[in-house]
């Protein structure tokens, strides 16, 4: 009977062991709750897991933002009636060299040649040289022209980060002044103009992302612009920046500029420029913003032009509106008018374009289309007008004039297949000039459409391009006011290659037959053609 009580008590304490044990390896068909007790202490024998929501996925919203889709060019320059260059982005990924000769109407040779090298993976190395001309003097006495290009560039990647980026351009242009009445005189002497242009630049930057988050660069340029008429001009551009990026994605920049030029004829014009430029921007989710300045200096004048804009998704990378204050000095030096008006007199004023820029608009990616709307409000002191002079052969006095200018501007890609790209261009302008009665020979409303379809592998491209531009004021040497004609420059272009290496090109340019008068006096060429082989190795 003494021995009862411990058997009693050894069968409870073995019975509790069995049933802990039991309740771990347990089948899920046979959980059975003994008692409150045990129930209790199965619950506190759980692994302590604190439950938390998994973090929020907003690898899609920075994708809006902080890869923007690509700004499309807001600028359009007017097109010149003459045989277009052939663009050496058509050359296949796959060569490295592209070499092309042909020959077309009226009298114009075309001749272009282009390789790059690639040695190892820290070089680059490219060079290209283009030469196009035309005669039509048969049909418009002196009405010819002649276009010569070379372009070498470098890059070469060093085993740190750094990466060093060196370019050579020269270029030999020969423009012909044929302005002037033919039906008094059958030529002129002088009517030859040539430009000679060299540009060497270096740059220092980067090549691959730093433990710090921060982008540098360290650019010079140095240029030497001159004509047979003893015009002059060297310009140096020296350009320091460095961006660093908080928490990744929200940049402060500061950038430094020195563009000093300096033109000689029978006096001497300087253009020094200085700017200091910081800047921040946000990117969140929904939005980016960025506040900045430029601080200008010119002859010893201080110029605070604000730098701000503000991108908001509406609807993703769908829809995205945008809008801003911008503002700075726009140099019209002898280079830069020479390029825009190849006609400009011999001997020119040189100044500075104060202008601010108020701006907005909607872009984005809607499936195959890619589209941006832009419209703004600009005021300009000292904008570059043009006046026809009484010289013969007629050239092209500047003048400057304060203009606030209200534009508009709509810019459209589509993609509707993988092999058809097209591409349409609109721009109007409405100026408003303080003392001149019209903004002369600037174009008020321009617009440009290109359709290309490329098939057979990329061995056939065929291209519609036109473009067209309302008529605007003109001015000549005894103050009357006049109106160009109306553009309408329709263009085929087509490429070919019969086999992966060997093929033809024809190109039919102005198949309207308009002689734009882009300048008084100046009608351009008509119909023309030019066409020829081309090789890829």
């Amino acid at each position: 009977m003494k021995r009862l009580p411990l058997i009693l008590i050894f069968s409870i304490g073995l019975a509790g062991m069995v049933t802990l044990s039991a309740q771990d390896n347990l089948p899920s068909e046979q959980v059975q709750v003994i008692k409150n007790f045990e129930a209790r202490l199965a619950d506190a024998n759980k692994l302590p897991v604190t439950p938390s929501l998994p973090p929020a996925d907003t690898t899609t919203l920075r994708y809006n933002y902080r890869l923007q889709p690509k700004s499309l060019s807001l600028e359009y320059e007017a097109p010149t009636i003459r045989p277009l260059g052939i663009k050496t982005e058509k050359q296949d990924p796959g060569y490295d060299g592209l070499i092309q000769a042909g020959y077309g109407y009226p009298n114009a040779p075309y001749a272009y040649a282009g390789y790059r090298a690639n040695p190892n993976k820290q070089l680059n190395l490219g060079a290209s040289f283009r030469h196009l001309s035309m005669n039509d003097s048969k049909q418009y006495a002196d009405r010819r022209f002649m276009d010569n290009d070379l372009h070498l560039e470098s890059t070469y990647f060093t085993d740190s980060e750094l990466a060093l980026k060196g370019n050579a351009d020269f270029s030999m242009d020969d423009v012909y002044q044929y302005g002037y009445d033919h039906a008094v005189y059958d030529t002129l002497s002088g009517l030859k103009r040539r430009f000679n242009a060299f540009d060497l630049g270096f740059q220092l930057y980067n090549g691959e992302n730093n433990k710090g988050n921060i982008n540098y660069f360290a650019g010079l340029d140095v240029y030497r612009f001159a004509d047979n008429y003893a015009n002059r001009e060297v310009g140096v551009l020296l350009d320091l920046g460095a961006k660093k990026y908080i928490a990744k994605k929200h940049p402060i920049a500061l950038e430094i500029k020195t563009d000093l030029s300096t033109l000689n004829d029978t006096t001497k014009q300087t253009l020094n420029n200085f700017n200091l430029l910081p800047s921040f921007t946000f990117h969140s989710n929904a939005f980016r913003i960025k506040a900045g300045g430029n601080v200008a200096v010119y002859d010893d004048q201080y110029f605070i032009f604000p730098d701000v804009s503000l991108a908001l998704a509406i609807s993703g990378n769908q829809i995205i509106l945008f809008g801003g204050w911008t503002g700075d000095l726009q140099k019209n030096n002898f280079k830069s008018l020479a390029t825009y008006n190849p006609f400009i007199n011999r001997r020119i004023t040189i100044r500075n374009s104060e202008y601010n820029d108020y701006f907005g608009g909607l872009k984005g990616n809607v499936s195959f289309i890619q589209y941006e709307l832009k419209g703004g409000y600009k005021q300009t002191k000292d904008m570059a007008l043009f006046q026809a002079n009484n010289a013969l052969p007629v050239s092209f006095d500047v003048l400057y004039d304060d203009v606030n200018l209200v534009y508009a501007l709509g810019n459209i890609v589509l993609h509707p297949a993988k092999n058809i790209e097209v591409g349409l261009m609109l721009t109007k302008n409405f100026y408003d000039p303080a003392t001149q009665a019209k903004a002369w020979y600037l174009p008020d409303f321009e617009g440009s459409a290109r359709i290309q379809y490329t098939t057979m592998e990329n061995r056939l491209q065929v291209a519609l391009e036109t473009y067209y531009m309302d008529k605007f004021p003109t001015l000549n040497a005894f103050e009357e006011e006049g109106f160009s004609n109306t553009l309408l420059d329709v263009n085929v272009q087509a490429d070919f290659f019969i086999t992966k290496r060997f093929g033809v090109f024809a190109h039919l340019n102005n198949l309207a037959n308009i002689q734009h008068r882009r300048w008084l006096d100046y009608p351009g060429i008509g119909l023309n053609a030019i066409g020829g082989i081309q090789v890829r190795f």
